[in-house]
């Protein structure tokens, strides 16, 4: 049990980290459906990890490892890189961010992201 838990956490940890997925425009046209295959992937990364038959439910796959679905967890990652830059100490990041996310909205991609995540 402790391998799979452990495969399971690489497997998250190695799919995350290297796509900078905070900078992804999640919620818009073609890259949805990127996103779409991205998770689809991810998940049946998940399946051969935890040696799962190829018909388990994709919704049954993260209760059954103990993680938040892929889109969610896309989505808290990027609402904790919105935070940060808007919480920052330097003065441009704060004010792009800001700008980007109360009034340039659906033109700015940090705005269209933060609109996304509502």
């Amino acid at each position: 049990m402790c391998f799979l838990v452990n495969m399971t956490q690489l497997l998250n940890c190695h799919s995350l980290e290297h796509i900078a997925a905070v900078l992804w425009q999640c919620h818009m046209g073609l890259n949805l459906l990127v996103v779409d295959a991205f998770c689809a992937i991810w998940r049946k990364g998940l399946r051969r990890v935890w040696n799962l038959p190829h018909n388990t439910h994709c919704e049954l796959l993260p209760l059954l490892c103990g993680l938040l679905p892929l889109m969610d967890e896309l989505a808290r990652r990027c609402a904790t890189f919105i935070n940060g830059c808007l919480d920052s100490d330097c003065d441009v990041v704060n004010f792009v961010t800001r700008h980007g996310v109360y009034f340039r909205r659906i033109l700015s991609p940090i705005g269209r992201n933060s609109l996304g995540l509502l």
